[in-house]
């Protein structure tokens, strides 16, 4: 009985476990319905830190304890026993939630951020597109050319003999940028239903 009371309680409010009898605080199960406790309430974001680093020792080792507490936040990690900050599940874990944390933190424009993200990587995937596009080695372009106008090939291969021909392209490449990238950018922000600029 009071061990359903004790995994009522913490449903709706994980610090509900610290006042619980030793042995229901060293139940594994108890331990996890706290980390998995009622979503969505900001009060009870820094609490679980706290949670993990007040759970008993034999918990704390348990790795699905310590995945359970950093999903709800990676600062639980700083409390977690050395070998487990170098866990490939452990560290994405944190990393997944700093991610979401910083998409979506209470007091942030979760919109906004998400949409300045998209808009970096929408930005560098367009500029890398292009420039690769562009007819001189060692971009792509010259390959697609010279395949199209064989002649031009004994004219690359001569330009790659060039020792800092590479600094040459990418000093085109940027002069060229105000006719290949901008142009290509404003056209495509023209199509989307949400340009850039709507905030």
């Amino acid at each position: 009985a009071d061990r359903a009371i004790v995994l009522r309680a913490i449903a709706d409010a994980p610090r509900a476990v610290r006042h619980a009898a030793e042995p229901l605080r060293k139940d594994k199960e108890v331990v996890l319905a706290a980390f998995a406790a009622k979503r969505g309430d900001p009060a009870q974001f820094d609490v679980f830190p706290k949670l993990y680093e007040e759970t008993p020792q034999e918990l704390k080792d348990d790795r699905a304890v310590l995945l359970a507490a950093v999903a709800r936040n990676g600062l639980c990690l700083e409390h977690a026993a050395p070998h487990f900050r170098s866990d490939r599940d452990v560290v994405l874990v944190a990393v997944g939630f700093a991610i979401m944390y910083f998409i979506g933190k209470p007091d942030g424009n979760a919109e906004g951020t998400l949409f300045d993200t998209a808009h970096i990587i929408f930005l560098l995937n367009l500029l890398l597109a292009i420039i690769n596009l562009l007819p001189l080695p060692p971009f792509d372009g010259a390959g697609v050319v010279s395949g199209l106008i064989p002649f031009t090939g004994r004219l690359f291969s001569a330009y790659t003999k060039i020792p800092p021909y590479w600094i040459i392209s990418m000093v085109v490449a940027y002069m060229a940028m105000n006719y290949t990238f901008w142009p290509t950018y404003f056209q495509i922000i023209e199509w989307l239903p949400y340009p850039p600029t709507y905030r």
